[in-house]
């Protein structure tokens, strides 16, 4: 990630209880409802297609592709 990525500061891979039940929706699409999420409307973007561990380079690519220039994947 940090490779193709070297505007990246941080990179935190964390599971907080509320992304885990965002991602477990048929629709897990964080709406800009209030202002918390407006705060994050267009800076995310979901990995639907997880379906192993991220620990390669071809996974990390694959991940700073989606990321592209948003700021939370």
């Amino acid at each position: 990630m940090h490779a193709c990525n070297p505007p990246a500061r941080v990179i935190l891979h964390i599971h907080l209880p509320h992304a885990t039940a965002l991602v477990g929706l048929a629709d897990p699409t964080l709406k800009p409802i209030e202002q918390v999420t407006a705060r994050f409307h267009g800076m995310v973007v979901l990995d639907t297609a997880l379906k192993v561990v991220s620990i390669t380079e071809a996974e990390g690519r694959r991940l700073a592709g989606l990321l592209g220039d948003r700021s939370v994947l």
